[in-house]
């Protein structure tokens, strides 16, 4: 496998109003930490936290505890690190 190859990661849809679909992929096999955090920088929820096998994966972020406005999904695994903002917003 190339050694060069990252973590993909994107979420549609948005802006979006109540669920939004999170795809990544992992290069490699691992530790997959998904966490959404607000502006400021503060946990909002944990998405996953456990192992998984290479290749693509999809989580479903469903906001009913998260009022309107901009997020951060965080994506860590390993060395590899990525962030996808989002928008909720009411319809």
């Amino acid at each position: 496998m190339n050694r060069f190859v990252r973590l993909a990661l994107s979420a549609f849809p948005n802006p979006f109003v109540r669920t939004t679909r999170v795809r990544y992929t992992l290069p490699r096999a691992g530790h997959l930490s998904a966490a959404v955090f607000d502006v400021v920088g503060r946990r909002i929820e944990t998405l996953f936290n456990g192992v998984q096998d290479a290749g693509g994966h999809e989580l479903v972020w469903d906001r009913r505890q998260a009022t309107d406005g901009a997020y951060l999904i965080r994506l860590e695994s390993g060395t590899n690190v990525r962030s996808v903002k989002v928008v909720a917003v009411t319809r």
